[in-house]
């Protein structure tokens, strides 16, 4: 044997030790792993070795192994490839739900917990158009037309729809979203102008931006400025948005009609106005 072979051979014999000392403490070793470790299986290294696909097809068992055990195991090292552990894309969803600024309670709302079970047929048309603008949001997100918007009555469910779609897309989708809740929203970057350009421009590049209650309460020159440019920077863009307001499109439109009629074009084949009785339309007045 040459002098390389003696050295692989060396580093293959501490290998197969090393093994023979991790099963013998195992036990102990597991218990450690569950108390330090918060993915078991990866060992928190977010990478797994496995083998190689021919290699596992392949593979004989071990009592049909001819080889030594020291022999099969630096074969089994050999052929292993490095994959990423599924530990990777949850902690993926995670950040991006701690970066959304959805707060818990929002966190919780789904397609499933909306019941339209007796509710206004108006209620139900939002959960359909909401149900088939996710079904075709890849087709339509890079297109003009690729944002919803629900308008008018308050209470009847239009932040719940909306924020279903947010969570449906940051953990099926694991895309980039942004909740922006309009009072509490602009309440937070008066109170730190000097973060304003850094908030503005996640809110202008996120995959998904969420205004919710847009232009509720006193609308001031500053906000309306503000709001105006992130609209615009995504519609010139064609960044999707997110909607819900209390106002409807004639009532946008009177406020600033170039900010209206962008609003109305980029929502218009996904959109519901919810206008009539309180008693039947509010969501939660009706249950």
């Amino acid at each position: 044997m040459d002098k390389m072979g003696q050295v692989l051979l060396g580093i293959q014999e501490k290998a197969y030790q090393s093994k023979q000392t991790s099963e013998a403490e195992g036990t102990h070793n597991s218990r450690m792993e569950k108390e330090n470790y918060r993915c078991n299986k990866c060992k928190d290294i977010q990478t797994l070795l496995v083998f190689n696909a021919v290699y596992e097809a392949e593979r004989p068992e071990p009592e049909d192994d001819p080889l030594s055990e020291m022999d099969r195991f630096s074969l089994d090292r050999a052929n292993e490839v490095a994959v990423q552990c599924s530990c990777v894309e949850e902690r993926k969803r995670e950040r991006l739900m701690n970066n959304s600024r959805i707060t818990p309670e929002f966190q919780n709302k789904s397609f499933a917990n909306f019941n339209t079970e007796g509710k206004h047929s108006l209620i139900k048309d939002m959960k359909d158009i909401a149900l088939a603008y996710y079904k075709n949001f890849d087709a339509i997100r890079d297109t003009r037309k690729n944002s919803i918007a629900f308008y008018g009555q308050p209470g009847s469910g239009k932040t719940h729809l909306l924020s279903a779609l947010c969570n449906s897309f940051i953990k099926k989708k694991l895309l980039k979203v942004v909740y922006f809740p309009y009072i509490e929203g602009f309440n937070d970057l008066k109170d730190n102008l000097k973060a304003l350009n850094a908030k503005l421009e996640k809110m202008n590049t996120a995959d998904v931006l969420f205004i919710d209650d847009l232009f509720k309460g006193n609308l001031t020159d500053w906000e309306f400025k503000q709001i105006m440019a992130v609209v615009n920077y995504r519609y010139l863009n064609n960044l999707p948005l997110l909607i819900s307001t209390e106002h409807d499109v004639d009532s946008l439109c009177a406020i600033d009609e170039a900010f209206g009629s962008r609003i109305y074009e980029m929502t218009k084949d996904y959109a519901v106005t919810v206008k009539g009785d309180k008693w039947e339309l509010n969501y939660r007045l009706s249950d």
